[in-house]
Parts: structure tokens; C-alpha cells; sequence
């Protein structure tokens, strides 16, 4: 369920609307691979925490059933289709979140170096995750 909410915010982060000039393959965290857009998983970081806290949200609110996964003709464990419309509609962030969430990447990168941008980075997911750097 977690992975399917993140895949929810690889999508809304992949059609967010970049400033000019940011091309979706030059990330900092995720760098190194030619065939993926490492900015948009860059993106993801800090709002896996919110994402995260949405999906807990989501199985506090009520009891999983039996009939919420289906299991694949791989035999792998799947969401009903049905189940995965309101993962979707629950754990989706709201316009204005991301928006003011590309205006602060946007800002982020203006005349920085990539060690500045990759520590804070780092920085910021710490304190996310746990409340406090360590």
C-alpha cells in the first residue's frame, strides 16, 4: 500500500510544473543512473514523511479486509482495483502542497553548489523522519 502511495506521488511529482530551466534527469540524491528522471525521485524526499503519514491515517481509519487485494495470476498481492482508487484519492497531495512545494525547489537550487544542496538535503529528510538530526 505504502509503495502504491508512493507511486501516487512519483506521478504528481513527475506532472508537476518545473520551473524553467530544471531538467527532471539532473537530481542530486538519485544521480548516477542515465535512464530515470533523478529530480523527480529528488522531489519525492520530503514528502515521503507526509505521504507516509497519510497511508497510516488510511489504516487507522478502518480495518483491512480480505477483499481489499486481489492476488495477481503471478501469484504476487495486489490492490483491488477499487481499493486502489481510494488509496489514490486518500494519500493524493493537494494541488497548493505541491505547488508550494516545486516554488521552494525552485529557490532551493538558485545559485547553490551541489554539496550545499545535497547536505541540506540530507538535512531535511533527518528531520523529517526523526524530529531532529542525528
Amino acid at each position: 500500500m505504502l509503495n502504491y502511495a508512493y507511486a501516487v506521488l512519483e506521478g504528481e511529482c513527475r506532472t508537476a510544473r518545473l520551473p524553467e530551466g530544471l531538467d527532471t534527469a539532473c537530481g542530486f540524491l538519485h544521480s548516477g543512473r542515465r535512464d530515470r528522471d533523478s529530480l523527480v525521485y529528488d522531489m519525492m524526499e520530503p514528502l515521503r514523511a507526509t505521504v507516509d503519514n497519510q497511508v497510516l491515517n488510511l489504516l487507522r481509519k478502518g480495518t483491512l479486509v480480505y477483499g481489499d487485494f486481489v492476488r495477481g495470476n503471478d501469484g504476487a498481492c495486489r490492490l483491488h482495483p477499487q481499493f486502489a482508487r481510494y488509496v489514490v484519492v486518500t494519500c493524493r497531495l493537494i494541488d497548493s502542497h505541491m505547488e508550494e512545494h516545486v516554488r521552494w525547489l525552485q529557490k532551493f537550487f538558485v545559485g547553490r553548489t551541489t554539496v550545499e544542496i545535497k547536505a541540506e538535503l540530507e538535512i531535511n529528510q533527518a528531520i523529517h523522519y526523526n524530529g531532529h538530526i542525528t
